[in-house]
Order: C-alpha cells, then structure tokens, then sequence
C-alpha cells in the first residue's frame, strides 16, 4: 500500500512540474510584452545576431540556425514561428519579414522550404528589442546548457504586441485573445496614461483582425474584454454578389479560416444538398482571398447566404480568454483595462532604468571631458610630465596629481592622440561638457517627475502609431447570427384573390 502512495505522489509531482513547465514556457504570453516564451527566445537571437530590418534578408535556414542557441525546442518548430511571425494573414503586425513564400490562405504551413526563403526582423520588432539589455531587464533566463542568458521580457517600449492576439493550449489552462488596431490601442494607452480613472468605454478596443471579415456580436465581445472572459467574436466573412455572373465573391475570410476549408465545406454541402442552388465554387487564392461559388438563377441570394455563413466556416467564433502570465509566472485573466496598465508599468520601470543607465554614461563621459578641459589648459606641463614619467602608471599617477582628476580622467588624457590636446580642441570640449550637462538635466527632471515620464511615454506611442498604424480592417457591428438549416424554403405561392376598390373622391 506504501507502495502505491509512494508512486502517486511521484505522479502526482512529476505532473505538477510538467504542468508548470507548459504554463510557464511554452503555451502563455506574458501580460507585460504579451510574446510567448518560445518566441521570445527566437526574435531575441535574431536581433542580438542582426537579422534586422536594416541589414541585408539571410537565408532563413540560417536564421534557425542562429536562433537555435536559444531555442529550446526543435528546428522545425522554431522554422513555424519565422515563418508564421511573418504572414500578413496571421500575424496583424507581422515581427518578421519573409523574402519568397510565406504560404497562402489555400492551407497552413504551405510555406517554401527555409533554403529558399529569407528572413529578417521587421521594423516594428525593434520597438519590442532594441532597449532589450541587462541595465533594463532584470530578470534572465540560461539557455539549455547554460552558456548564454534570454530575457524573461522584452522591452517592447511604444508598442504592445496584444495587437497580434494570441492562442495557446496549456495543461488545465487555454488563452485566446484576439488581434487588435495599433493605432487603437496605442490610443487607449495614452487616454488611460493621462487619466487612470478614465472609464471602460473610452479605452475599450474592439478586435481587429488580420484577415478582416465582419465582427457581428459587439455588445457581447466589449463585455468579454471588459472582463476578460466570455462570449466569443462571432465573424462573418465578406460575401458580394456579381450579379453579371450570378456568383458569390468572396474577399476575406474569419481568422484563422483557410480556403480549402471554405471549399471542402460547400463542396458536402452541396452533395448532402443537390437541389440547394450552388452549381460551382473555384479557389483563385493568391496573396489576397477570392473564392468564387456559382449560383442557379432562380436562387434567393440572401437565403443561400444564410445557409452559407450557418454551415460552413464562412461564420466562425473566435473566443476571448485573456489568461497571461503575471510578471511571466502566474497565470491570472486579465481584463482589457488591467492588461494596458500592466503593460504600462512594465513600460515604466524600463523606461526608468533606461534612464539611470544613459545619466550614468552621461556623468562618466562628462567627468572625462572636465579631465580633458584641465589638461588641455595646462598642456605644456601635462606634456612634461608625460614625457618624464618612466612609464604608464606613473604618468597616471603624476597627472593626478597635477590636475586634481582621478585614475579614470589620466587614463582618458593618456590614451588620447597628441593632436586633440591642442588648444584649438578645447573649445569642442567645453561645447561638449554644455550638451552633456543639458542632457543631465532634462534626465533628472525626468526620472524626478511621473508626468514629464508620462509624456516621453507618450511621445513614443504617437511615433509607433505615426510610423505603423492603418485603418482597421475587421468592421463591427451587431446582427444576429446565422442559425444552422440546409434547406431552401419554399416560395409561398400567392394566390389570386378578387377585390373591391371604393375611392371617395370627398375624402382628404
């Protein structure tokens, strides 16, 4: 019987860190940079490995190579991230740019093989990277076999990539948040900047999708961001009628929805349905969606499109479940009011230790430049001493002496050519000491005030928005869903009927 405790408890445990492993590393974003862990690990080394937007494109089977050192799962695995990161239909701000084939919508994963494509970081990827560092991100990660560090979270400064949704499937945990308009959600982070108390409704942003399509539940889907759980965006896709040639185009599709589904899906029902008015369907999916479905004259064009959006994906749900991890280890639903300030203070306190590490460097290379102004002043005895000095350290020591400067300003002065201790230079040197002492200033009554942070926060969000922002492509509404039938109705035939006509020529 011990024996049997014993085992179940190893399970038991066992589970429990399995589980925590998944949740942890593999299947939530964090709430801060909403990036999956596994993600983060491959757009980190690309950028430490300048595959940037302004460097040249690199084979992407080099890209996996070079990601590989952190990566913690397999080539082909990592090969989907570059590739999905880089599809306009799946990411609605694409973090990487695919030179080749990235796939289409006709099916998933119908990408060109990594030897014949290219890929580097798109610009919006260095608003989440390029303050990445170890002044500005305290907590990191060892690799698998712990010779290099990723960051927990990345900086993502002006840029929240809640705009490109997330879905993931964890042990007893799931997340689904849908993709949103940059421009709008940079929007509510600066209203909700200038006002903490601003209410739901003016910060609220509805989903925007990649692919489009016609988001018809609004009030449904503001209460489940609203509360960060609940009922699901029901999205239609855009049906037209060509009246010319009696078909159905369609131009975009529900997210996450590909054509060969769209087309699989008419085709059985059609064949479960002989008389229900379709004749033909053809796939002309390139870059952009266009799936034509030929008609019969005599079908009721709105009926057959209630049948269409009912029983087939051309109507599909996308749930909402904000399940993040807080602070990258606890899974917590997040409200749409509560993951923008989570995002904000993390923007804080990056932006804060941004701060302290430039007004470091600052006062280092202004302590430099005092040093270089002394010498330069008293230029004939610095060279005497220089060339009297036996060696190095004691001509460091002698200049110490002599200019009241420390190890760090004679060591400054003695790695300098000759030709820049000239009085003619003194003057870049003091022009220098007035631009560092300017900027000194205006970091400390930044790091000194909340609202002049707040403003250079917000001046980072108006330059991403300026720089990357479009117009939305997902329209939302409110209209009732399509309900399932398969049949057509009936045309009610109207009857003749005779009928008495009285006109009252006095009537008004």
């Amino acid at each position: 019987m011990s024996e049997v405790l014993e085992f179940e408890d190893v399970m038991k445990e066992s589970f429990t860190q399995y589980a925590g492993a998944v949740i942890q590393s593999r299947a939530l974003v964090d709430v801060r940079d909403c990036v999956k862990p596994s993600a983060r690990q491959v757009y980190y080394s690309l950028f430490t490995y300048k595959f940037t937007a302004d460097k040249p494109f690199k084979k992407t089977l080099k890209a996996i190579g070079s990601a590989m050192r952190l990566y913690i799962h397999g080539d082909a695995s990592c090969e989907g991230i570059i590739m999905r990161s880089g599809q306009p239909f799946a990411m609605r701000y694409p973090l990487i740019e695919i030179e080749g084939s990235y796939g289409t919508l006709t099916e998933t994963g119908n990408w060109a093989a990594s030897r014949y494509t290219s890929s580097r970081l798109s610009p919006i990827s260095n608003y989440l990277l390029q303050d990445t560092n170890k002044n500005t991100i305290t907590e990191w990660v060892d690799n698998y076999d712990d010779t290099e560090q990723y960051p927990r979270v990345l900086s993502s400064l002006g840029y929240y990539n809640i705009v490109n949704g997330s879905t993931g499937i964890a042990v007893g945990l799931a997340s689904s948040i849908p993709q949103f308009n940059l421009k709008e959600v940079n929007a509510a982070l600066i209203k909700l900047l200038q006002n903490e108390n601003i209410s739901d409704d003016d910060i609220l942003c509805y989903p925007d999708f990649a692919t489009g399509a016609t988001l018809i539940n609004k009030a449904e889907v503001a209460t489940s961001l609203t509360q960060g759980k609940g009922k699901a965006c029901i999205l239609q896709a855009t049906i037209k009628y060509d009246d010319k040639e009696k078909t159905f185009i369609i131009t975009d599709l529900p997210y996450g929805v590909y054509t060969n589904t769209i087309c699989s899906e008419v085709a059985k029902l059609v064949s479960e349905n002989p008389n229900i008015g379709i004749t033909g369907i053809n796939d002309l999916t390139g870059e952009d969606v266009c799936i034509k479905i030929y008609l019969d004259n005599t079908v009721d064009i709105e009926q057959i499109k209630n049948i269409l959006y009912a029983n087939t994906s051309l109507q599909k749900s996308y749930s909402i479940n904000m399940t993040m991890l807080e602070n990258g280890r606890f899974p917590k639903i997040y409200g749409w009011r509560e993951a923008l300030t989570a995002h904000l203070e993390h923007e804080k306190e990056v932006y804060i230790l941004l701060y302290k590490q430039e007004l470091a460097k600052l006062k280092y290379r202004l302590k430099i430049v005092e040093g270089i102004i002394k010498a330069i002043a008293q230029i004939d005895e610095v060279i005497k001493i220089i060339k009297q000095s036996t060696n190095t350290k004691e001509a460091n020591i002698n200049l110490q002496t002599l200019l009241d400067i420390d190890e760090e300003q004679a060591k400054a002065i003695l790695d300098m050519k000759l030709s820049r201790l000239a009085k003619l230079e003194v003057d870049k040197f003091i022009e220098e000491k007035i631009k560092l002492l300017e900027r000194i200033s205006i970091i400390k009554a930044i790091l000194e005030s909340e609202e002049l942070l707040k403003q250079e926060m917000i001046k980072k969000f108006q330059e991403v928005s300026n720089k990357f922002s479009d117009q939305r492509r997902t329209v939302v509404t409110e209209k009732v869903a399509a309900k399932t039938t398969k049949t057509i109705k009936e045309k009610t035939e109207i009857v003749p009927e005779n009928v008495v006509v009285y006109m009252n020529k006095d009537a008004g």
